[in-house]
């Protein structure tokens, strides 16, 4: 889990670092900016995980913490199946990052806390994240997630010099 984890945060530093080296560029190409649509599908793939697992997690880390991260993603309380996030999620970078720091935190309290679950429950939660850290898998989820669901961001208005008139 602690490899799933560090690659996670990996694939998140360039993320931010890319987000940061569009900040200070002039040349606006997307009106969402590739960092930000990224920062959703990391996100997005991480409450997937969660949502999947939830009953195993829910029994290591609170289920206010878990549900606090579902109302900032926008997922109707209650829901017992994973929630369909297309179309639904923030375009703020610093709000993505705060749902993905939560995430990782709901995630690295699980792994602090593995001792006091059954350990084929977790050793099989394990393997999962263990095959997820060969080679590029994750780098070919979040590939194939954009594929799957095309787009993640909130529908919103933009301005423009063109429509200033």
């Amino acid at each position: 889990m602690e490899a799933f984890l560090l690659k996670i945060i990996d694939i998140n530093e360039k993320i931010n670092k890319s987000y940061e080296k569009s900040k200070t560029s002039k040349k606006i190409t997307n009106i969402v900016s590739p960092a930000i649509i990224t920062k959703q599908y990391i996100v997005y793939y991480l409450y997937r995980i969660l949502c999947k697992n939830r009953e195993l997690i829910k029994k290591v880390v609170p289920q206010p913490e878990i549900r606090k991260v579902y109302k900032k993603l926008g997922v109707p309380k209650g829901r017992k199946i994973c929630y369909a996030l297309g179309n639904r999620m923030n375009n703020d970078f610093d709000y993505l990052e705060e749902v993905f720091t939560d995430l990782l935190d709901i995630l690295n309290k699980f792994h602090e806390g593995k001792s006091t679950l059954i350990s084929s429950r977790y050793e099989d939660f394990e393997d999962f994240l263990i095959m997820k850290v060969q080679g590029k898998q994750i780098k070919n989820d979040l590939e194939e997630l954009a594929k799957l669901i095309p787009n993640l961001s909130i529908a919103g208005n933009f301005t423009s010099k063109f429509n200033d008139n």
